[in-house]
């Protein structure tokens, strides 16, 4: 498993607005470098944002599968909907030469997932009540994505799908099997 900050948080550098495709692709390539990781079995997930990301690899790199929760495909759609409460921990987390740029950032991004390059097993969670990231964005993957798409629609749901979270964890682990099921060996 690696775990990463997006561009811009933590220790992080670089802007959110950097092409979601190749960080996750750099991500992807670092874990296929370990000795000890069968990179045809490399699964992405991402949540919010990091969906964008974990998505943008399948489309540079070969992945078993992807997870998204919550996360917007064109990141700039969805900025100016965003309640203002929600940029207060993101700027928190966000290095300090970053703060001021945040919403800017977002706002004029021009990062997009071109969904019709992935063709890998996608897992796509959205909660009907997220008043961040609109259920519309399901029906885009679903549409536009050329490998199979397992939709999860919670209507109750917020962002974080928090009642739904057990539900989520099993197809999430079902998604990957299958994936790793699919995997071609050479």
């Amino acid at each position: 498993m690696l775990r990463v900050d997006l561009p811009g948080y933590g220790e992080t550098t670089g802007f959110m607005d950097d092409a979601p495709g190749a960080f996750g692709a750099a991500c992807v390539r670092f874990l296929a470098s370990v000795a000890a990781v069968d990179a045809r079995r490399i699964h992405t997930i991402g949540h919010c944002a990091g969906g964008m990301f974990a998505m943008g690899a399948a489309t540079r790199e070969t992945v078993a599968g992807v997870t998204v929760v919550s996360s917007p495909m064109k990141l700039n759609a969805y900025a100016h909907k965003f309640p203002h409460s929600t940029f207060l921990p993101l700027m928190r987390a966000m290095n300090k030469t970053r703060r001021r740029d945040c919403f800017t950032a977002l706002a004029s991004s021009r990062a997009k997932v071109p969904l019709t390059k992935v063709g890998v097993p996608v897992l796509a969670v959205y909660g009907g009540r997220d008043a961040m990231i609109p259920a519309g964005e399901l029906d885009r993957i679903c549409r536009y994505v050329q490998g199979p798409v397992t939709p999860l629609f919670f209507e109750d749901e917020v962002h974080v799908c928090p009642r739904q979270a057990m539900v989520i964890t099993a197809a999430i682990i079902d998604q990957v099997h299958q994936g790793w099921a699919g995997a071609q060996v050479a």
